[in-house]
């Protein structure tokens, strides 16, 4: 049956397909994914176009991102997204499950989910809106291994069928990292990998999120800078990987908004 749903799926994606829009854009965004170890085929770039255009088109009712130049939003949050690939390797990825706390636009996970087929991604956001706009995107793409889940990672941590499942979880762009590690760890496999998205100072943040690494089972942490001429414009981007040692104690997450407002 699910050899069946995945032929399916791809015819859908092929009778949604429109011409390809060339140019450097498309170029420029490979080539950069390509240093990465990242192949993105003519079918992926045209889902990223399209993404694209549902990004610009769903912003004006969702408020998805400040960002809203088409140039930016391919380096700024599609190669951005992909920088996971210097700190991990893209085959392992694509073997893996993925949630992506706080999802928003489906950054990373959308262009995770487009750049790296077999990558079980489950997108995770409490926003109505937003997770309207997810839903649609998975639609307009036929993207198979992807899954929307509207809830706050409070609350959703201790599900059973998702606290620690995943064997990767992923956050950008929504809390320090000491509010991110007690959010993020619980959904983490012991053996698994916690990778936050972060730029210059994140070094400085995980000393302050050192309790919740302790608490939390996490491991030792790692820093991976990206090298700039991949991600350009002068960015400093960085990825805090943080590997899952042990069970995290079932009192975390503490209940909803004290990570925020009171990180450990």
């Amino acid at each position: 049956r699910d050899q069946f749903a995945r032929a399916s799926c791809g015819a859908r994606r092929h009778r949604r397909r429109s011409p390809l829009r060339g140019g450097r854009p498309l170029t420029d965004l490979a080539d950069s994914a390509a240093a990465l170890g990242i192949v993105l085929g003519a079918e992926q770039l045209e889902a990223f176009e399209r993404y694209l255009e549902l990004i610009v088109e769903g912003n004006r009712r969702a408020n998805l991102t400040a960002i809203v130049d088409p140039a930016q939003i391919r380096t700024r949050h599609f190669l951005d997204s992909l920088t996971i690939a210097a700190a991990i390797d893209p085959d392992r990825i694509s073997r893996s499950r993925l949630l992506d706390v706080g999802s928003g636009a489906g950054l990373p996970g959308v262009a995770l989910a487009i750049a790296l087929p077999g990558c079980r991604v489950t997108l995770l956001e409490a926003t109505g809106k937003k997770a309207g706009f997810l839903e649609r995107v998975r639609s307009e793409l036929a993207l198979c291994d992807l899954a929307v889940i509207r809830d706050r990672a409070e609350s959703a941590a201790h599900r059973p069928q998702l606290r620690e499942s995943f064997d990767i979880v992923v956050s950008r762009g929504v809390a320090g990292l000491s509010t991110l590690v007690e959010l993020t760890m619980p959904f983490c496999r012991v053996g698994g990998l916690f990778v936050g998205y972060k730029g210059r100072g994140a070094e400085t943040e995980l000393k302050g999120a050192a309790r919740a690494l302790d608490v939390t089972g996490a491991g030792e942490p790692t820093v991976v800078r990206v090298d700039p001429e991949i991600v350009g414009e002068g960015r400093d981007a960085r990825l805090v990987v943080v590997p899952k040692r042990a069970p995290s104690p079932e009192r975390f997450p503490r209940r909803e908004g004290v990570p925020g407002r009171r990180p450990l």
